[in-house]
């Protein structure tokens, strides 16, 4: 017999019991039997919130991917999925000995650069030196020349002597113009060898900088969401070893029909529920995407979730977003009985006599239900106490 055969033949035979109750109840001489203690109120309606659920997915609000800045293989993985690492905790590293020799090179270049200059600062100043004795030595030989020019101009002496004297004077000159030259080239040189040591820290420093890229640390405090790499495997540049989200802030991502977007506010407080986690937080409207998708019509809207240690990536979860205030006939949930796989209440008529009645249940409100078919406004039922009355019994209010 399948389930909509069984529902039918349930349907009738209660049905058949009520017709059969009415009549026992109205025969003469029949009197219905009394369930005491029991507690009637009127079924009102009652003006009630209008949400729709959405579907969406957790995630992080920011997710961190740890990936190889240089080639090489990974010598060791210090973390695995579902870890949780502190800021500069080191992850993964990378053969490193391709760069601790293009660190010792680096090295070695400056080094060498460095006794370069050394060596052009002590010739600069023995240069110095030798300049500073040859100006002495021109202004005592230019003195000299314009003594014996006035003593040539007086016929003292001869013309051979103040040859012999003017010669010295142009060869101290010429000494002179030398060592300058001297001292220009060595600055040059100096200069020259400032750059080259310049250079060789820049290489030193872009080699020890690479070589830290063989350590890959954690930017910030995360949880380790993903590995993708083992000891051994070869490591590209640019490629992720590692997923990292940050614990700290957890969104809800919900893709919002158009119909309801119209509803969202940014900042708007809405109920998440995480059937995972088995409870409900509030979560708060963080961004609209202002792009709709032309294939699903909807609009992606991103929740702020409160700090929980419990939250994961990945959770499902529903928003349920206020549409509006609509009546609603309302009843507690202690008023309905359940047969197999109907719900009924008991309707107590003028009489008193409480009459077992099909009803279609609606959404939950709290501690309440909402009744979408078989009972109307105004209408006794029995709140308390239903799950002692037979069809057909009379009711005896409680106090």
């Amino acid at each position: 017999m399948t389930r909509t055969h069984a529902a039918l033949g349930l349907t009738l035979f209660w049905l058949l019991s009520a017709c059969t109750g009415e009549r026992a109840a109205e025969a003469p001489g029949t009197q219905p039997a009394a369930v005491s203690d029991v507690r009637v109120a009127v079924a009102a309606m009652t003006p009630v919130q209008n949400t729709v659920d959405v579907t969406g997915t957790v995630r992080t609000k920011t997710q961190m991917l740890i990936a190889s800045k240089v080639p090489g293989y990974v010598r060791e993985v210090r973390a695995r999925e579902g870890d949780r690492v502190e800021a500069g905790a080191v992850l993964v590293t990378v053969d490193a000995r391709e760069f601790v020799a293009r660190v010792d090179h680096a090295r070695a270049a400056l080094a060498e650069a460095e006794m370069g200059l050394d060596e052009v600062t002590k010739t600069l100043e023995e240069s110095a030196a030798t300049l500073r004795s040859a100006e002495a030595d021109q202004v005592y030989a230019e003195a000299t020349a314009t003594r014996y020019r006035r003593l040539l101009a007086e016929g003292l002496i001869s013309a051979q002597d103040y040859e012999a004297v003017e010669a010295k004077r142009k060869s101290g000159a010429a000494a002179v113009d030398q060592a300058q030259a001297r001292i220009r080239s060595l600055r040059a040189r100096e200069a020259m060898m400032g750059h080259r040591i310049d250079q060789a820290r820049a290489e030193l420093r872009t080699a020890e900088l690479t070589l830290d890229d063989t350590r890959l640390t954690a930017p910030a405090p995360g949880v380790v969401v993903q590995r993708r790499v083992e000891p051994g495997d070869l490591a590209v540049a640019g490629q992720t070893l590692l997923v990292l989200d940050d614990p700290r802030v957890y969104r809800l991502e919900a893709e919002v029909g158009e119909s309801a977007v119209g509803h969202v506010r940014l900042r708007q407080p809405v109920p998440v529920v995480l059937d995972a986690l088995g409870r409900t937080l509030e979560g708060r409207v963080a961004e609209i995407v202002a792009a709709a998708d032309p294939a699903s019509r909807t609009v992606m809207v991103k929740l702020d979730l409160p700090p929980d240690p419990a939250l994961r990536s990945g959770l499902f979860g529903r928003a349920r977003f206020p549409t509006g205030v609509r009546e609603a006939l309302l009843v507690p949930t202690t008023a309905l009985v359940e047969r197999g796989q109907l719900t009924g209440l008991y309707v107590v008529d003028d009489r008193g006599v409480a009459r077992l009645r099909l009803v279609t249940v609606g959404a939950g409100q709290a501690d309440r239900v909402e009744i979408l078919s078989g009972l109307s406004a105004g209408e006794r039922i029995v709140v308390e106490g239903a799950e002692r009355m037979t069809d057909g019994a009379r009711v005896v209010a409680g106090p």
